[in-house]
């Protein structure tokens, strides 16, 4: 696929710009056009991390058992559901 267009880049040097089609084009003005929304989900994501991970590790226990669980039933989905109310 030739490439004949190029992306309007004012801060980067003429020998940094590679020439694209408009198709291959096409995410980078997703990304232009949303990118105060991705800014805005990407802060917050890595503001909350540091919690995240606390609350993660006061329930390791739990979550290792809960994970094993799941584990086990995509191993054998005809399982699912066999015993339940049994032990309630």
């Amino acid at each position: 696929m030739g490439r004949t267009d190029t992306m309007p880049t004012p801060n980067l040097p003429t020998w940094c710009v590679v020439p694209i089609s408009s198709r291959e084009q096409r995410i980078g003005r997703v990304f232009l056009l949303h990118g105060a929304a991705v800014r805005s989900a990407h802060q917050t994501y890595w503001s909350n991390h540091p919690k995240a991970v606390c609350i993660l590790e006061l329930h390791r226990e739990k979550l290792d058992k809960f994970m094993e669980g799941v584990s086990l039933m995509a191993k054998f989905p005809h399982f699912q559901g066999w015993g339940d109310g049994l032990y309630a």
